[in-house]
């Protein structure tokens, strides 16, 4: 686990081995599950919720999403730092 940043009880992290993927971010909530809902990256800098394992309601989903679009540049520029290419989900 590539740990970018922890908002709240949010972590926000890459796996070592999805470079051969579009950039996205996975999220951790340590009170729910070691499960991770994906999040893909746009290139406008928005996200979308690519799969969640665990249940989160709206509200939490909606919070992560705002927060992953927030911090987009940094997320890309870590993406970037591992991986060295990058492609987008659209």
């Amino acid at each position: 686990m590539l740990k970018i940043f922890q908002y709240g009880e949010y972590i926000f992290y890459l796996y070592p081995n999805d470079g051969d993927e579009s950039v996205h971010v996975h999220v951790i909530d340590k009170k729910k599950s070691p499960n991770s809902p994906k999040f893909w990256m746009t290139k406008n800098g928005n996200a979308i919720l690519a799969n969640s394992r665990v249940t989160f309601s709206n509200y939490e989903i909606e919070k992560m999403i705002d927060t992953i679009s927030a911090n987009s540049d940094l997320i890309i520029k870590q993406w970037k730092k591992y991986f060295k290419d990058i492609t987008y989900y659209c």
